[in-house]
């Protein structure tokens, strides 16, 4: 009997995928993973604004979204923004900074 295993994703025996090589590791980037993920959850993804108040190790990033969508980004029981801000610390981490996500109208 012949066993075949298949690896998804894996190029050239490595087992993370290369990072692209336009990846600049600065608070832009942070703010950029917030919007594509946030316009992907809501109905209205032309009313997703982000801003950035960045310190010396800690990035605050506040999503505005359309009143109607608060609901969507936020999730039941705060599922999705935890999901969100989990993601996020993950991200800022990688930078060696903390990340903050504030959510409003």
């Amino acid at each position: 009997m012949i066993k075949v295993e298949q690896e998804i994703g894996v190029q050239g025996g490595c087992r993370t995928p290369p990072i692209p090589q336009s990846w600049n590791p600065s608070g832009n980037n942070l703010q950029e993973l917030v919007v594509q993920m946030v316009q992907h959850l809501v109905d209205m993804p032309a009313h997703v604004t982000v801003s950035t108040i960045e310190g010396e190790r800690t990035v605050i990033l506040k999503v505005a979204v359309f009143p109607g969508d608060v609901g969507k980004v936020i999730g039941k029981k705060g599922r999705i923004a935890e999901a969100l801000r989990t993601i996020l610390g993950a991200a800022a981490g990688k930078q060696g900074k903390r990340a903050l996500l504030e959510i409003s109208e």
